[in-house]
């Protein structure tokens, strides 16, 4: 069944509003999607503090940290008034050295592990989000359950009014009559311009009511319940009449969307009953609608003892939702851990610990049962050289919301970005899925979004950064205590992404905005075996281990090549971002609303359709299909995949890889011409750049150049 036995189906409306002049939903951020075969490793029961392994490891290694971009990571803002935006400057020791709190690194390794170890996601709150789409292709999951069609092009509220109260620590509603009122009525008796072009929160309204003096409490006629012409369309209700009748109500101001809400309400009389709320629709309420300034309004005047005036949808006898205005915000069916379910049964069940718990712990809180101490953790890394802060120009702080479904839900795609059919799977949908654990992407030349004019006049919203500059560089320990080979292995190979000299971590504030990209290199280590007989291993050795240890949990492909690994690897690295546009999409004009209805989805970020959760075994990587305006393409898809596959055999860094005979054999095996032509010009190009290729360093340089030789691809078209 469905919401008040409505279809869930999100039809897509193709007419009016304003259009997306790009082909593709654009975002700053991106998914790698959810893991099926979360692994739990065969030693999680007996992990411990106390007892140790007797191939475990302790120690800790010492790393130094560069930022490639402007590094904000933040301590307490400094909020923005009308006069002045708000500030962000980077965090301090007591000293006043700045510093990464090892916290934030923790929690930066953590989240990738969670997708490379094949981890749960586990630290998502289970809450259920709101919608409030009045677009005609929402109709289906909005608009049908608030109003009901009465005649040809005339529509009646479903919503009722009420007064929500609370006793004996239960929420309950009072049922009541209401009627409309226009706001030029209104204007024209309490002397005071109720009428806001842009949107605005009912707080703002009940502010100018009242500062001119004038009482909520009204006196009034309510007309009859008849049909009134609304542009183009009647809607069914009781009018106010102002300069008649004896009729006593209280004045309800609702948020004003923009310029054409031109009516407010009036609360009177009592429909008799008091109907006590579910315990689950009270807390959706609160999910969806504590951050609202309304709800913080009504919640203030809630503790003087004043009632707060409701709307409320109807399930038979029960009330199934409520909300501050006529077509409120409705909670979705479904919760964030609901969607989590729906994609992978796992990463919500608790059988077993995952490879980061082992390794960052986890409490109480965290889990529902037990704790677990942490063994591996990082000192603050203090900046060197004393680098001076850069103010950056007013911008905006953009939430992502996880409620906009073409991005944060799977969506079937006829081609990358483009939705497959005419509907969108919405958290109204019992089978909807959820996209996948979210990343910032990393690219070239990071700044902050500019501001647009209306943004410019609103000192309150805009906020300056003072982040670090580029080339800023960190020292930091990494501190673990009895670990096995393959979960320091783990920890390395997060730390330098497995030796991708190239890849980039993204930490602190103004991700969105390419803030915090880092590199971590590894300059002493200190490491003791639990056995002091044994041999310590190489960090290669023990990066080796972790590698083997997910290709033997994948079973049937290889890690390195899984859907999962593709995404997150092309995510880290900054060459991908050329072409792509990393910015949020306008909310002037509305381009999440145009995106709908060109019926657009969020593209995965290396421009698959994920049909599979991996990819199959191949001799040679799984092309990527090429995207469509400003996509990675095939060929260098193809080389930073192969690559990868290269080094995740054997532990060598990227640059080795790149002049090394496994690469050229590899390349000599592509069959369409073309792809072989462009890769060539890709590696011949780069090694121009280092001079191998007149010189190839080495013989295992001088082999692989004889391959490409020996070959009899032309490529005078390229040159």
């Amino acid at each position: 069944m469905t919401r008040h036995g409505q279809n869930r189906n999100h039809q897509n409306h193709r007419g009016g509003g304003n259009h997306v002049t790009a082909d593709l939903i654009h975002a700053p951020y991106n998914f790698v999607p959810l893991h099926s075969k979360v692994f739990i490793p065969d030693w999680a029961t007996r992990v411990s503090h106390d007892r140790p392994f007797r191939d475990g490891l302790c120690g800790e290694l010492e790393f130094e940290i560069t930022a490639h971009e402007p590094i904000l990571v933040g301590n307490e803002h400094k909020p923005a008034t009308a006069q002045a935006p708000g500030e962000v400057h980077f965090h301090k020791a007591p000293d006043g050295r700045y510093m990464i709190p090892g916290s934030s690194l923790s929690g930066m390794l953590r989240n990738v592990l969670e997708i490379a170890a094949f981890g749960r996601m586990r630290f998502v709150d289970d809450v259920k989000l709101g919608a409030r789409d009045l677009s005609a292709g929402a109709r289906d999951i909005y608009g049908s359950n608030f109003t009901r069609t009465v005649g040809n092009r005339c529509y009646e509220a479903k919503s009722k009014s009420g007064w929500l109260v609370f006793e004996n620590g239960e929420a309950i509603i009072e049922p009541c009559a209401h009627s409309r009122v226009e706001q030029s009525d209104l204007e024209a008796v309490g002397d005071v311009n109720l009428h806001f072009a842009r949107p605005t929160p009912a707080k703002r309204k009940y502010e100018s009511w009242l500062k001119g003096g004038n009482s909520l409490k009204i006196t009034f006629s309510p007309g009859p319940v008849m049909l009134h012409q609304h542009q183009g369309k009647q809607l069914k209700y009781s009018k106010a009449n102002l300069s008649a009748g004896a009729s006593q109500g209280r004045l309800v101001f609702t948020g004003q969307p923009g310029s054409s809400k031109h009516m407010e309400f009036i609360f009177h009389g009592s429909l008799g009953g008091k109907v006590t709320l579910e315990k689950s629709v009270w807390r959706a309420f609160i999910q969806v609608h504590e951050s609202s300034d309304d709800w913080q309004y009504w919640k203030n005047k809630s503790r003087d003892g004043e009632k707060i005036p409701v709307f409320f949808l109807e399930d038979g006898k029960r009330i199934s939702d409520f909300g501050l205005a006529q077509m409120f915000k409705l909670a979705y069916q479904n919760s964030i851990h609901d969607v989590i379910k729906n994609s992978k049964t796992e990463h919500l069940a608790d059988k077993g610990d995952d490879l980061p718990a082992l390794l960052f712990g986890y409490t109480d809180q965290d889990k529902g049962a037990g704790n677990l101490k942490c063994r591996a953790s990082f000192t603050p890394a203090f900046a060197m050289d004393s680098p001076k802060p850069v103010r950056c120009n007013p911008t905006i702080l953009n939430g992502p919301k996880s409620s906009y479904f073409p991005n944060y839900l799977e969506q079937p795609q006829s081609v990358p970005g483009k939705l497959q059919g005419n509907s969108y799977s919405t958290y109204m949908d019992d089978n909807a899925r959820i996209r996948g654990f979210k990343r910032y992407p990393v690219r070239p030349n990071a700044q902050v979004q500019s501001l647009t004019p209306e943004q410019r006049n609103n000192k309150r919203v805009q906020t300056v950064l003072h982040p670090l500059p580029r080339e800023t560089r960190f020292v930091s320990k990494l501190k673990f205590h009895n670990l096995k080979p393959v979960e320091l292995g783990a920890l390395v190979w997060a730390l330098t992404w497995g030796g991708r000299d190239k890849l980039r971590h993204s930490i602190g504030m103004g991700r969105p905005f390419g803030f915090g990209q880092i590199s971590a290199a590894i300059r002493d280590e200190n490491i003791h075996p639990n056995d002091h007989q044994a041999k310590v291993p190489s960090l290669d050795e023990c990066m080796k281990a972790f590698t083997t240890s997910m290709d033997d949990h994948v079973g049937s492909s290889s890690w390195n090549q899984s859907i999962q690994m593709v995404e997150l690897l092309a995510m880290a690295n900054p060459s991908n971002a050329n072409g792509k546009n990393l910015t949020h999409m306008k909310l002037s004009p509305n381009e999440f609303v145009s995106a709908k209805k060109a019926r657009l989805v969020l593209p995965s970020y290396t421009g698959s359709i994920h049909a599979k959760e991996e990819q199959p075994q191949a001799s040679e990587p799984v092309p990527i299909t090429e995207q469509e305006g400003g996509a990675t393409s095939v060929d260098k898809v193809w080389l930073d995949q192969t690559i990868q596959k290269i080094m995740s055999e054997q532990p060598v860094a990227e640059a080795d890889v790149l002049r090394s005979k496994p690469l050229a054999e590899a390349w000599n095996k592509i069959e369409e011409k073309k792809t072989k032509q462009q890769v060539l010009k890709l590696i011949r190009d780069n090694w121009s750049e280092k001079g191998w290729w007149d010189h190839p360093p080495g013989k295992a340089s001088k082999r692989a150049k004889a391959i490409y030789d020996s070959d009899e691809t032309d490529l005078t078209e390229e040159r």
